[in-house]
């Protein structure tokens, strides 16, 4: 099973990008989900990465489909037993479905 790290840009990309080093347990397999930016772009070379259109404050649409993406994700036999974020907005369209379909989710 695999680990899947959902997380804006910015302070919360780095956050979550430093703290993986810490976080006991995880597998080495694991995705990245985030919006496309040049920070998301260097920080995360040579990883496996979902590109996401960015997703304003209350941008309510954006984030409707980002969860669409999230649903195709975890659809049947999904391969994530873990999911972990560091926010913002895009962990709404993440965390509720993944811990719906028996994914470990953690918010920090």
């Amino acid at each position: 099973m695999s680990t899947l790290l959902v997380s804006s840009v910015g302070g919360h990309l780095s956050q979550l990008h430093g703290l993986l080093p810490r976080l006991q347990g995880l597998d080495a397999d694991r995705t990245w989900v985030t919006y496309d930016a040049p920070q998301s772009r260097s920080l995360l070379a040579g990883e496996r990465v979902i590109y996401l259109d960015y997703a304003g404050p209350r941008d309510v649409r954006t984030l409707a489909r980002h969860a669409l993406v999230a649903r195709r994700l975890f659809r049947g036999q999904h391969p994530y037993s873990t999911v972990i974020s560091t926010g913002s907005g895009i962990a709404l369209s993440f965390l509720p479905l993944a811990s719906m379909r028996g994914a470990a989710c953690h918010y920090i």
